[in-house]
C-alpha cells in the first residue's frame, strides 16, 4: 500500500528532530504518544531529554509551557514563558509550590535556598497525579543533589527525580498524619484543663510548681504560679494547634 507524504514525511528523522525542538514542554511529552518511532526519537536525543528535565543541565533554561489562563469555561490556549528562579528551573509541575528564601542568622549555614509546603496543593500536585513518565524526571535543571525537612535528608549526586521528591511528599503526610493522631488526643486533654482553670478550678496545676517555691506561699506567689502554668499551658496549646493544621518544609539544595 502506497504510503501518504504526510506518513512519510513523518519518518524522516532529522525533519521530526527539528519539529520537535521547536515545541513547548507539555507538547513534547504529548509527542511521546504519537508513535513508537517518535518515542524512540524524544528519548533518545540528549538535548530533548534535556528539555524535558529528562537528562541534567548545567544551566537553568527558559521554558515554553501552555498556558493556565481561561476565557469563560474553555481555556485560552497559547503557551507562556516561565523563567528560571533564582539560578533553577523547576519542573512545570512545581512552579505553584516552590518558593525561593534568603536566610538569616538563624537559618545557617546556606544564604539562600529554594523550598516547598507539603500542604494540600502538594498532596493534589504530586499525590493525587496518576504515575508516568514525569516520575522519571528532575526535580530543577540544573539538578539539585539534595532534599531535606526535620524529619530527613535525602541525596543524590546525579541529581533528585519527581519520584524521589513524590516519595518525600507522601512520607512527610505519612508522619503528619500520625503526629496530627497524637496531638489531637493531647488537645483535647488541656482543653479541658484550660476551661477548668477559666472557672476558677485550679486543682489542675501540679503541686510540685508549688512545692518548688517552699511553703507557706503567699497568695501574690501562688497567683503567680498558677499564671506561669497557664501561661505554659496556652503555649503548648497554640503548638498542638500549628501541629494539626501546619504544614511540613522541604528544601532543595
Amino acid at each position: 500500500m502506497t504510503q501518504l507524504a504526510s506518513t512519510r514525511v513523518g519518518q524522516i528523522v532529522e525533519l521530526v528532530l527539528m519539529i520537535i525542538h521547536e515545541l513547548p514542554f507539555q507538547d513534547i511529552i504529548s509527542g511521546q504518544g504519537v508513535c513508537k518511532q517518535w518515542r524512540a526519537i524524544i528519548l533518545g536525543n540528549i538535548s530533548i531529554r534535556q528539555k524535558i528535565f529528562l537528562a541534567p543541565l548545567t544551566y537553568a533554561p527558559t521554558l515554553e509551557i501552555a498556558s493556565t489562563h481561561r476565557l469563560g469555561n474553555r481555556p485560552a490556549g497559547g503557551h507562556r514563558t516561565v523563567l528560571p528562579k533564582g539560578n533553577r528551573q523547576f519542573h512545570p509541575i512545581l512552579e505553584k509550590l516552590v518558593s525561593f528564601r534568603t536566610t538569616t542568622n538563624r537559618e545557617p549555614p546556606l544564604k539562600s535556598h529554594f523550598l516547598i509546603y507539603t500542604d494540600h496543593t502538594a498532596r493534589s500536585l504530586l499525590l493525587d497525579r496518576v504515575d508516568g513518565s514525569w516520575q522519571d524526571m528532575l526535580v530543577c535543571q540544573p539538578p539539585c543533589h539534595l532534599i531535606r525537612s526535620k524529619s530527613f535528608s535525602y541525596q543524590n549526586l546525579k541529581g533528585i527525580s519527581m519520584r524521589r521528591l513524590q516519595a518525600c511528599v507522601r512520607e512527610q503526610f505519612q508522619k503528619h498524619n500520625e503526629q496530627r493522631m497524637l496531638a489531637r488526643t493531647e488537645l483535647e486533654v488541656l482543653e479541658r484543663e484550660k476551661q477548668r482553670y477559666l472557672r476558677g478550678d485550679k486543682t489542675g496545676i501540679p503541686s510540685r510548681l508549688y512545692e518548688a517555691h517552699g511553703s507557706p506561699m503567699t497568695p501574690i506567689q501562688m497567683s503567680r504560679v498558677s499564671a506561669k502554668w497557664y501561661g505554659d499551658l496556652k503555649s503548648r496549646i497554640s503548638d498542638l494547634q500549628d501541629v494539626i493544621v501546619g504544614r511540613r518544609i522541604i528544601y532543595f539544595h
